[in-house]
This record gives C-alpha cells, sequence and structure tokens, in this order.
C-alpha cells in the first residue's frame, strides 16, 4: 500500500528537514534556525536514513514508511490485547488503508511519527489503568508524550486531554499522574537544557515556533484560491464554524470515515450491551478523538489542515471497526460487510486521486540538467528553491539559475509556481519570469492524465465538476515547458518581460 501512494518528496516541509538532517551530519553538536529543523523526532532518524542508505530521493521517506509499520505493530499488539486477535488484525489493516496515514507515510513529516508517539502514549497510559503497579506505565506515557511534544506542538492536546481524566481521578490515584508529568518533563527538559548549553536560551525553539505559528496562522486562514479548494487542496468552506466539520466530511484524506464514525461513536457511548471494560476504552478513545478536533479546529494554534486530525482519524477507525465488527455483523452481517468493502474502497480511490507527484515540474527540471551534461538552465526563484535539494542530491545545483536569461539561453517555465505568485506575494515579481513570444518551446513536460480524467471528460462531466477538483482528478499538478531564446536578441532585452 505505502508502494502505490508513494510521494517521496514535495519540496516544500520535507526540504526544510532535510536541510537540518544534513545540518546533523555535517557538524555535532547542530542548532536548527527554523521552524522544521527543531523538530528532532523527524530530522535525526531523517539524518540516520541518509547516512545510511545516501543522499538519495527514496532516503527521505523510508524513515516515516519505517514509523507507519512500527505504528501498525504497536495498534496491533494493543488492540488484539484489549479486544482479541481478529479485532487487531482488521483494525490494523483498515489502518493501513487510511488515505492520510499511507500517503503522509512516503516523505519526511510529522504525521506519522507524531501519530505513532501519541499512540503509544495512550496505550501506556491506558494499560496503566488496568494494571496493579501504574508508576512505570504512566512515567513511559509521559515519556511518549514529550517526544510527540518535541514533534510538534498540537501534541499538547493530549495533555488538555490527561488534565480532564486527572480531574476526575480516572482509573488510578492522581499522585500516578504527576508522574506521567515527570516522565513528560525528563524528556521536553533535555531538550531545553541542549538550547540553553549552546544558545544560552532554554525557550529558543519555542521563541521560534511562536513566531512561525503566527505567521503561518494567518497565511492560512486567507488561503483561497476564489474556489472551494485552498491551494494546498484542502477544503475551503463554511467560515470559522463549519470549514472544521466540512473539511473531516469532505477531505479526500478522510474517505468517509468520519460519515461513520458520528453513529459508531454514538452507539459506543449509549450502548448498554457492551462488556464493561470495551465501553470504558471506547469512551475515552471517542473523548480523546472529540477534544482533539475540537482544539484543532477552533484553538487558533493552526489552521484548518487535514494533516493536523490524525489522532481523530486514528481514534475513529477503532471506533468504526468495532461498531461494525461487534454491533452490525453478528445482527446484519450483509451491512456490516458492505459498509467495510465500501469504506475500504473508498479508501482506495481517494489514495488513487492523491496528488502523489507534487513535485513534478520541479523533477522534470532536475531529470533534464542531469541528463543533459553542460546545459544551464534558468527559472523561477520558487523552481529553484522547491527543487535545490533534488539538484543538490544529482551534484547539479550549478546548473540551474534564476535571473536574467542569457541569449541562447535555456528557460525552463513553471505555470503552478507563477500562478501561485499571481495569487498571493512573492519576494519577486512574477511578471518577469514569463516566456516571451519569440522563445522557441524546446520540450513541454507534462504529467499524465489519470484514468479518471480521461473517463469523466469522455462523459462529459469535466465540464459540471468544479475545476479544482476536477485538477486532482486528471492532472493535479502542471508541468513544465523548457524554452530557447534567440542568440540574436540584443542584450538590453535580457530581463524577462511579460507578454
Amino acid at each position: 500500500m505505502v508502494t502505490l501512494a508513494w510521494v517521496g518528496y514535495t519540496g516544500t516541509d520535507d526540504q526544510s528537514y532535510a536541510s537540518g538532517a544534513i545540518g546533523w551530519l555535517n557538524g555535532f553538536p547542530y542548532i536548527g534556525d527554523n521552524h522544521w529543523k527543531l523538530r528532532h523526532p523527524v530530522v535525526i532518524p531523517l539524518a540516520v536514513s541518509l547516512a545510511i542508505f545516501g543522499y538519495r530521493e527514496i532516503s527521505l521517506g523510508l524513515p516515516s514508511a519505517f514509523f507507519f509499520l512500527v505504528f501498525l505493530g504497536v495498534n496491533y499488539y494493543y488492540l488484539q490485547r484489549f479486544f482479541g486477535t481478529r479485532f487487531g488484525l482488521l483494525a490494523s489493516a483498515f489502518m493501513a488503508t487510511t488515505p492520510l496515514f499511507v500517503v503522509y507515510a512516503t516523505f519526511s513529516q510529522t504525521v506519522v511519527v507524531e501519530t505513532l508517539v501519541l499512540s503509544i502514549s495512550f496505550w501506556l497510559f491506558y494499560s496503566a489503568t488496568r494494571a496493579q503497579e501504574p508508576g512505570w506505565p504512566m512515567f513511559t506515557s509521559g515519556v511518549a508524550a514529550g517526544f510527540a511534544f518535541l514533534t510538534r506542538e498540537t501534541a499538547g492536546a493530549i495533555l488538555l486531554f490527561y488534565g480532564v481524566l486527572f480531574l476526575f481521578g480516572y482509573g488510578m490515584r492522581r499522585r500516578y499522574y504527576w508522574i506521567m508529568a515527570l516522565g513528560f518533563l525528563l524528556i521536553v527538559g533535555m531538550e531545553m537544557s541542549y538550547f540553553s548549553a549552546l544558545t544560552g536560551d532554554p525557550f529558543y525553539r519555542y521563541r521560534i515556533d511562536l513566531n512561525h505559528d503566527a505567521v503561518v496562522a494567518r497565511r492560512l486562514i486567507s488561503q483561497g484560491t476564489g474556489d472551494i479548494l485552498t491551494v494546498t487542496g484542502d477544503l475551503r468552506s463554511g467560515g470559522t464554524i463549519l470549514q472544521p466539520i466540512l473539511s473531516l466530511l469532505f477531505n479526500q484524506e478522510f474517505g468517509l470515515l468520519f460519515w461513520v464514525f458520528i453513529p459508531a461513536a454514538i452507539w459506543a457511548c449509549r450502548a448498554k450491551i457492551l462488556v464493561l471494560e470495551d465501553r470504558r476504552l471506547l469512551r475515552i478513545l471517542t473523548g480523546l478523538g472529540i477534544l482533539w478536533m475540537v482544539f484543532i479546529s477552533y484553538g487558533q494554534v493552526v489552521g484548518v489542515v487535514p494533516r493536523f486530525y490524525t489522532v481523530s482519524l486514528w481514534t475513529a477507525i477503532i471506533v468504526i471497526v468495532y461498531w461494525v465488527r461487534y454491533y452490525l455483523y453478528p445482527y446484519w452481517p450483509k451491512v456490516a460487510i458492505f459498509l467495510g468493502t465500501s469504506l475500504v474502497a473508498t479508501n482506495l480511490l481517494c489514495i488513487y486521486v492523491e496528488n502523489k507527484n507534487p513535485a513534478f515540474a520541479e523533477r522534470a527540471l532536475v531529470a533534464y540538467v542531469f541528463q543533459h551534461d553542460g546545459a544551464t538552465v534558468y527559472t523561477d526563484p520558487s523552481t529553484l528553491r522547491l527543487a535545490a535539494l533534488l539538484l543538490e542530491f544529482k551534484g547539479v545545483s550549478n546548473r540551474v539559475l534564476s535571473g536574467p536569461v542569457p541569449p541562447g539561453g535555456l528557460f525552463y517555465f513553471n505555470k503552478k509556481n507563477i500562478d501561485y505568485c499571481q495569487r498571493y506575494e512573492c519576494s519577486y515579481s512574477w511578471k518577469q519570469y514569463l516566456p516571451k513570444d519569440s522563445w522557441s518551446v524546446l520540450m513541454r513536460m507534462e504529467p499524465k492524465r489519470k484514468l479518471s480524467g480521461a473517463l469523466l471528460t469522455r462523459v462529459g462531466l469535466d465540464k459540471i465538476i468544479p475545476p479544482a477538483i476536477f485538477e486532482r482528478l486528471d492532472r493535479p499538478k502542471a508541468g513544465g515547458v523548457l524554452y530557447l531564446r534567440p542568440s540574436n536578441e540584443s542584450a538590453s532585452s535580457a530581463h524577462l518581460l511579460s507578454r
């Protein structure tokens, strides 16, 4: 499944993680200088992967793929322990087909790492509620929560969850919650001590994070395309109140899961026929999932982006599988089989329509330069920035430039990035990076159409489906065009000008 959903490289956050990883390899001790390079549970495993497997694109996705397999294994272990072997297999298999998990397991991101360590923290906590000596499970649960917080600060939501349970004295004496807090503070304190020793500021990371989050939150709130999707492909509709709900129900990363989670969660919390211990576990899983939704949606900590809802997605899968397995199947087996099959089929369809090559234009540029020894290509600053890591891996960084194209020079036009700059402010004038009418087209590098796009076009639905959605079903990303500037053009027209 990971192979079918493989992305490998996007040129966005993962490029920053890779830069941090290379920093660790080039010199220890290393201090990152931005938000992403300071996420050590992501950056350090990536550094290990690059050191072992070399500076290649596949090395960027291997840590996430590995952690995803660990995530499936950990959840299978605890689910079969609490619900039985068959249930553990079903739930783990369902997680393995969920679009958000599978796609994000193929490139460097926080999604899989954060969800893994948070699920470990939760299972250790729940194990402690059933143990005669809950001290060590609670301590290690806190340690896992600490690693989650270092991965991404959204993990603070689970501290709020544990805080609510502490107030109710859930599962054990309250003093054991303080042991959990010690485990959390041990991990966070070690990182703060590291920063204090090297920078003199124990809050070095958090000062950078706060400035970054304020900027990103404003950008995400305003980020639209004049259509129903944001520039990143996420649903943008309904305003502050309804947008999170619509995002959970309609974004392709979730399939139909949150539609089914609603009746499953209501049943899990109200059904009296459940085994008492099962109902107890399902209720706190549901509570964690809902609290996480509210925290992400309305906490004003981050924007409404699907990848921030992974913990809610993880809890929803467990509740849904239990509902289908132990309620629907015994009474309405055909309904249960139909629903289960529909959920998996929808997941697979959503994986299919996912844009698994968001850096197509940049990859095409790198491939051309690598295959044409001695060729120097000019392009816009955004394309150069997004392709920089791949160019470095191929050893051709010095042959792609951004600036005035000399007579007889090659220019790579990346419509995707120019369109972005037309909608949003870039640090450069996009009009300076448009080809002139007198330039010759040498090559068009376009991605292949998806079968779904071809079929929809054939039956005429391409004229009915909103353009932003049809693009994802047809060609999620535009390619690039390679131009040759005539060698006899005057030097005075060296700068790129709009037509």
